[in-house]
């Protein structure tokens, strides 16, 4: 929802969907240009999609982390790795801008491997860059047309280079190996030139990246089901079919 230009607002559709229906919200992150810049932006992207409730979750962006103070202050999150679980489906965030040094995973490495999976069935691994897409060798090319391009002075791609592939990846096959059926990746940084993507590699990985970007009635959002005892499916669904 924000362009790189300078725009503090949030979208009116998203206030006109009752979160409360869901089990479960995340949000990718960029609420706004400058979310935490000051207290009354903060508190209006919070009012708006419910980020202090138990059944939300929100993964902060490069556009989110203007007072990390301020962020953790407000709401009460100062853990970068954070875990959701109903027992059969785990999301992880990976809030690397809660970081002091966002591109160094070793403390992501270690927390995930001690992670306790055994009741999980469908493990999702929440980031707001497509840290994924960086060398991976099925995705090569991918980071030009799916992740926000040209709005990032430092990096082309808004895409670093980082070590998931080589420290997180071989982790999440290994999840998958031991018995967990799904592991998803799923990212927020879209909206720019591509709103959904997904793919699934040779390794039974899928890789999901979701965004909406200036009111466009082809902007999506990802709805997770769960069936029966232990099924999960996802689905891209228009913004617009979500209000009531």
């Amino acid at each position: 929802m924000c362009t790189g230009v300078g725009e503090d607002r949030v979208d009116d559709r998203f206030s006109k969907i009752d979160w409360a229906s869901y089990d479960l919200s995340i949000h990718g992150g960029d609420v706004l240009c400058q979310t935490s810049k000051e207290p009354e932006r903060l508190k209006r992207a919070c009012d708006t999609f419910g980020f202090l409730d138990s059944n939300s979750i929100w993964v902060k962006g490069n556009h989110d982390d203007d007072s990390l103070e301020l962020l953790r202050s407000y709401t009460q999150e100062t853990d970068p790795f954070r875990v959701n679980s109903n027992g059969l489906v785990t999301f992880i965030t990976f809030d690397y801008f809660m970081t002091d040094d966002p591109f160094n995973s070793d403390y992501f490495v270690k927390r995930l491997r001690n992670l306790d999976l055994k009741n999980t069935k469908h493990l999702v691994i929440l980031t707001h860059y497509l840290y994924w897409a960086y060398d991976h060798p099925e995705l090569e090319g991918l980071d030009k047309t799916v992740s926000n391009v040209e709005v990032c002075e430092h990096s082309d791609w808004c895409l670093f280079p980082n070590d998931f592939m080589e420290k997180v990846y071989p982790i999440l096959t290994r999840f998958k190996d031991n018995g967990v059926f799904d592991v998803i990746c799923l990212a927020g940084d879209a909206g720019t030139r591509r709103r959904t993507f997904e793919y699934k590699d040779q390794n039974g990985i899928d890789f999901l990246a979701c965004g909406v970007n200036n009111e466009s009635p082809s902007d999506s959002v990802i709805v997770f089901n769960t069936l029966a005892d232990v099924g999960l499916s996802w689905e891209f669904v228009a913004l617009d079919d979500l209000i009531d």
